[in-house]
């Protein structure tokens, strides 16, 4: 378990967030010690908890440059399909039912 406590004003994270979202997914990895606790790029870290991600992506020795799309964060892996294919919301719709199906609405 990833530790990250860093006090991230609300601007701040607002920002962190929108550029992990406009880009799909993260740059760049979080530097953690022996004991887990994050000491580079914590402001990342807090922001993908904040966000609900299941997995952080971290490093040994020094922070990494390294592209990790949302899908690898463990963002959707409670999202089940359903045998009748009936969705719960448009989000599970199109990350669960690719390729979306197409209706034509007259």
């Amino acid at each position: 378990m990833v530790v990250c406590e860093c006090r991230l004003e609300l601007d701040e994270l607002i920002k962190i967030v929108s550029s992990i979202l406009r880009s799909g997914g993260v740059d760049k990895t979080v530097f953690i010690d022996p004991n887990g606790r994050a000491v580079e790029n914590v402001d990342l870290c807090v922001a993908l908890k904040r966000l609900g991600a299941r997995y952080i992506p971290v490093s040994h020795g020094a922070s990494k440059s390294i592209f990790v799309p949302l899908e690898s964060l463990g963002f959707f892996e409670d999202i089940n399909l359903s045998t009748y294919r009936v969705f719960r919301d448009a989000e599970e719709l199109l990350y669960r039912n690719w390729p979306t199906p197409l209706v034509r609405l007259d």
